[in-house]
């Protein structure tokens, strides 16, 4: 997000920023679905009993935080938000 990126096939092209964060956590959690659905298949899982609805409070707050640090990688570089999110 901090990064500018040069088209290699046309180096007088101007550089752009990734702008569009809600497309990278969409395909973040796409990616994350595919995975979860192949491991559950390789490996047969018991049936869970607790309701969606409970899943669905901390998958949202997963997405939301997911997304607000996407959003901030447009100000700070990647190290700098790993190094400030982990103290």
């Amino acid at each position: 997000m901090a990064v500018r990126y040069e088209s290699e096939n046309d180096r007088n092209a101007p550089s752009e920023h990734f702008t569009n964060t809600l497309f990278l956590e969409f395909m973040n959690r796409i990616l994350a679905l595919v995975f979860a659905a192949v491991i559950l298949l390789v490996w047969r899982q018991p049936v869970h009993s607790a309701p969606m609805y409970k899943y669905s409070y901390n998958a949202l707050s997963n997405v939301m935080s997911s997304w607000c640090q996407y959003e901030a990688l447009k100000y700070i570089s990647f190290p700098v938000q790993v190094l400030m999110f982990n103290y």
